[in-house]
């Protein structure tokens, strides 16, 4: 009976998800964090990012969101990048040289889009690329 109780607390739970508003993320964690509500989107601070509402990425080549600085947290946040580029060669998130990234992906996702995740790292001192 109990177990019954809590899976039924668990799926209304996510059965509200979609309709969270853009601060859901900020008062779920504790943590503050930026808002990202349109792509493309470049993330050049240290910090927590997150996806406030589903996003479209039209653009036929190039990243829907680049991360461009270290230490950063970034959550789907449950929402979708999706394109309408249709074959093209683009990419959902870009992270260029940098170390200590962490994207949480749970219940987000990344639709239609050629390289989902795609991650630079710079080469060692020394040696050939």
């Amino acid at each position: 009976m109990k177990r019954n109780a809590v899976l039924s607390l668990i799926a209304a739970g996510l059965a509200l998800l979609p309709v969270a508003n853009s601060k859901a993320w900020e008062v779920a964690t504790s943590v503050p964090g930026t808002a990202i509500t349109g792509v493309p989107f470049v993330i050049t601070a240290p910090g927590n990012y997150y996806l406030a509402n589903n996003v479209t990425f039209s653009a036929p080549s190039g990243a829907a969101i680049t991360i461009l600085a270290s230490e950063v947290y970034l959550d789907l946040n449950g929402k979708t990048i999706n394109s309408t580029a249709g074959s093209s060669f683009n990419i959902g998130v870009f992270v260029v040289n940098q170390v200590d990234v962490t994207i949480q992906a749970c219940l987000g996702c990344i639709l239609r889009i050629v390289t989902g995740l795609a991650v630079r790292f710079p080469c060692p001192s020394g040696s050939e690329r």
